[in-house]
């Protein structure tokens, strides 16, 4: 599993603020679906996140919007 942390594009947490997926190598413009039914489209990556974040197991920072 790879844990994501996931920001909106003002730099807020969404909510929820971090997403577990079997995929590792996500791009921008696509889309996954959370709990409940909602969708979000990746904007942006950071593939280098604060180490305290590496440490803390998330591999990438995913910039999202709603769908």
């Amino acid at each position: 599993m790879f844990r994501y942390l996931l920001r909106l594009s003002d730099d807020e947490p969404d909510d929820p603020p971090a997403y577990l997926s079997l995929i590792h190598n996500w791009e921008v413009g696509e889309s996954f679906t959370l709990g409940e039914r909602q969708q979000r489209r990746i904007t942006a990556i950071d593939w280098d996140p604060p180490r305290e974040l590496v440490d803390a197991g998330f591999r990438a920072i995913f910039f999202v919007e709603p769908v």
